[in-house]
């Protein structure tokens, strides 16, 4: 069983997020859940989710594609 942690929530502005998810994403390319982004960068999840969601709208970042069998 994993232990729980003590997180710290950052509260932030939505284009504050799309800027540290960017960087976030820049330096660990690849798929990611947005709840895992949220954790990493000590974000509020709906404002990681609002924040992700403007950024696949304009083009800057693309859903993974379900590797569902």
């Amino acid at each position: 069983m994993r232990k729980a942690e003590l997180i710290s929530i950052r509260d932030t502005s939505r284009s504050h997020a799309e800027k540290l998810i960017d960087g976030y994403l820049t330096k660990h390319p690849g798929p990611h859940l947005a709840s895992e982004i949220a954790e990493a960068l000590g974000l509020e999840f709906r404002t990681t989710l609002e924040a992700i969601k403007r950024m696949i709208d304009s083009g800057r970042v693309h859903k993974a594609r379900s590797e569902r069998t």
